[in-house]
């Protein structure tokens, strides 16, 4: 795999690394105190064009692939991991699906506006499937008014009332001859459209301002023109939020036990060269070496993941390796640092203590560490 990056990805990097240390460090901490909806940051990443990346220039992004957004991901995430998660919804679980399966006009209305950070868009495709692998929202056509009736609940969505657009996908009941034979369908409604409703948000330990919620549509009359794809086929069309999705979290993951790590080698090399215990202990450096390894580790995977979707068969065992990795990672690298920063990283007040936080959410997006596994597994056993 080629480790070199283009001119376009480094530009993102830049780009991501100086908003993520101007704009969003100085206020991570009350981002997370105060849990937050990051409305204004949300604005500035579009400003900055780092919420539609792999959107065409033409659609307004930045025309770059899902190697630079994963780069972006990172550099945010080390910075602020509640913005890396909103952006992840975003990115990943909205205008992925959008952008690929999206019609002439969904693009030029709904995925320019959600490229530019004029609207937020977020994704209850995966969350729409209940434990029997149907979903739990039902489309009812309404022959009278040649439009689908959803109704429903979703559950912990990513900034589901604050989203102008939701992606959901819903099973077809009574439209004509054979409708119930057909895959689930997806579709795009938007919050302010009537029957949709969104419960005060519920926060998380970590990752405090993307707020988790439940959706409700009752009676929500969505057009034919907002069905994302063609009918019946959601399946398909959520497999590549979800793969996208994990690839995401993967690098938020990543983001959160880069920046403890950076913090502790700042902690283990303050003091005098030769005098300072904690500069001169095997036991510290052999630690620093394990936790550095992890992170790489983890980004090589991620890298991967990325190059496989954006080939013309995304490999789901890919970006699931890669999230499952970098999530466990995360904890791991975090849990060491705050071994290595004593009192101080469990202290509240502590950036050490909040990626601790942060790291072991990561694990409930997008599917738990196991879930991941059984997909690698069923994959792997396949070769």
């Amino acid at each position: 795999m080629d480790f070199d990056l283009t001119v376009e990805q480094r530009t993102v990097r830049r780009t991501a690394r100086e908003f993520a240390s101007t704009t969003l460090l100085p206020r991570a901490a009350e981002v997370d105190r105060s849990g937050i909806w990051p409305s204004e940051i949300v604005r500035a990443l579009g400003s900055v064009g780092l919420m539609g990346i792999e959107v065409p220039t033409l659609q307004g992004g930045q025309g770059g692939d899902p190697l630079a957004t994963a780069i972006a991901i990172e550099e945010i995430s080390s910075a602020c991991a509640t913005t890396g998660v909103v952006v992840s919804a975003h990115r990943s679980s909205c205008i992925s699906p959008l952008q690929r399966f999206g019609s002439v006009d969904q693009r030029r209305s709904i995925l320019a506006p959600l490229a530019r950070g004029e609207m937020f868009g977020t994704s209850a495709l995966a969350q729409s499937l209940c434990e029997a692998g149907r979903p739990c929202v039902v489309a009812v056509w309404d022959q009278e008014d040649h439009s689908f009736v959803l109704e429903g609940s979703v559950h912990g969505v990513v900034g589901a009332a604050y989203a102008d657009w939701i992606a959901v996908l819903a099973t077809e009941n009574g439209m004509g001859t054979g409708a119930d034979l057909r895959g689930p369908t997806a579709f795009l409604v938007s919050r302010w459209s009537g029957g949709v409703r969104a419960e005060p948000p519920e926060l998380l330990s970590g990752g405090r301002g993307a707020h988790f919620g439940t959706v409700h549509f009752e009676r929500c009359k969505v057009k034919p023109t907002h069905v994302l794809g063609n009918v019946g086929d959601g399946i398909a069309i959520a497999q590549t939020a979800v793969n996208s999705g994990r690839l995401a979290i993967a690098c938020v993951a990543i983001g959160i036990a880069r920046a403890a790590l950076d913090e502790s080698i700042q902690f283990v090399g303050e003091g005098d060269m030769a005098t300072s215990p904690r500069r001169n202990s095997q036991g510290t450096s052999l630690l620093i070496a394990d936790m550095a390894t992890e992170v790489d580790a983890a980004r090589m995977l991620a890298w991967r993941a990325a190059r496989s979707c954006a080939s013309a068969s995304p490999s789901s065992s890919d970006c699931s390796m890669a999230k499952m990795y970098a999530c466990e990672m995360a904890v791991r690298v975090t849990e060491s640092a705050a071994q290595l920063h004593g009192c101080v990283g469990h202290l509240t007040t502590s950036s050490i203590e909040r990626h601790g936080r942060d790291a072991r959410v990561t694990d409930v997006f997008e599917g738990a560490s196991d879930n991941q596994r059984s997909i690698v597994a069923s994959e792997v056993l396949l070769r």
